[in-house]
């Protein structure tokens, strides 16, 4: 009753609105999806950003902070009411987050209240994925110093972005292949190659600010960003994987990946300036102008990522051979992942 007074179906400018707030450069690449696509991948980046919020909040202690990790996660199971919700946001306190955030927060009912109309297959494949990311956030939680999360080995900044941001590409790809049903990947590694390499993009960027409210997530700046390379060339791979037939995901994988590499020199400048930097709006819109000009020609397209690749000074790093293995699928029970990468694939990633 409760939500059939309240709730009406799937509003584009409701999640137009709330993309824009949190992420503006993620609105424009989710916003030429086009399709029921759109939807799914809109409705997820909500969700994933209304989970970051629950782990970046400061809580008192860990078991305030897993009173509202339960509580989130009781929404896949159904919409949560309206009584509930005022609940579960009266755990937060509202001065620790930012205003964008705590408008997400109170629109929770209406995302879940959409996510709940979804086809099971997509249902199933977003629960999966963003349930194995909040466990993954709930591990490094337990592990906090002085209440923060300190990552101290490149091994865990690896495992830390595998569990916040290589579930989304596995979670993306299953969207795009239930689409286009002739696109089968064998494997998933190269997508969770993208997830990490967007995420080490954003650990750089942010260092400052998150060391500077507490966060340690880069023991060693040196180290993670060499480690870059292996992520970038594997998010290439997973570029050319993508059927031409699926041109606007080819596009919007190709912005998120080319406007991270060109952004890293940047980043690194402003390091070392102790500010934080970004690309330039003006860099920004020449460089998808030649992504999109590009993005059905596979040599242009290659010719630019190895462009925008020695431009990070990445070009001469030799990337790391790696532990073989038994080539059987053994799956190596990283806690809270149960999906279908190998023990060999996970090695790759350096979770292992």
């Amino acid at each position: 009753m409760d939500q059939a007074r309240r709730y009406k179906a799937f509003d584009e400018e409701f999640y137009q609105q709330h993309l824009s707030r949190v992420s503006r450069s993620f609105s424009f690449c989710i916003d030429q999806l086009g399709g029921p696509e759109k939807v799914y991948v809109g409705a997820s980046y909500l969700i994933c950003r209304i989970l970051d919020t629950v782990e970046d909040t400061h809580w008192e202690n860990t078991d305030q902070q897993n009173m509202v990790f339960n509580g989130f996660e009781s929404f896949f199971n159904q919409p949560p009411s309206s009584v509930f919700v005022q609940e579960w946001l009266s755990l937060f306190q509202q001065d620790l987050v930012k205003p964008e955030e705590w408008k997400l927060l109170e629109d929770v009912a209406q995302v879940f209240f959409d996510f709940h109309q979804f086809p099971d297959e997509i249902k199933q494949n977003i629960q999966q994925q963003v349930l194995t990311m909040a466990h993954g956030m709930r591990f490094f939680s337990e592990k906090k110093v002085e209440g923060q999360v300190c990552l101290r080995s490149l091994k865990e900044v690896n495992q830390y972005c595998f569990y916040v941001a290589g579930v989304v590409g596995e979670l993306l790809t299953k969207i795009f292949s239930l689409k286009y049903s002739q696109w089968r990947l064998t494997s998933y590694l190269n997508a969770f190659h993208f997830g990490l390499f967007l995420q080490k993009v954003n650990l750089l960027k942010d260092q400052l600010v998150d060391e500077n409210e507490g966060r340690n997530l880069v023991p060693d700046r040196s180290q993670v960003y060499k480690s870059i390379k292996a992520n970038a060339l594997g998010s290439f791979r997973y570029l050319e994987s993508i059927p031409l037939e699926l041109k606007n995901y080819r596009l919007f994988c190709a912005w998120s990946l080319f406007i991270g590499l060109q952004s890293l020199p940047v980043i690194q400048e402003g390091f070392k300036k102790n500010v934080v930097k970004k690309l330039s709006r003006t860099k920004t819109l020449i460089l998808v102008q030649r992504i999109k000009s590009s993005i059905s020609h596979p040599t242009e397209i290659k010719a630019l990522f190895d462009q925008l690749l020695d431009s990070t000074n990445l070009g001469d790093i030799e990337v790391s051979p790696v532990e073989v293995v038994s080539d059987h699928r053994e799956i190596l029970k990283m806690p809270y992942y149960s999906g279908d990468l190998t023990r060999n694939e996970l090695v790759q990633l350096g979770v292992f």
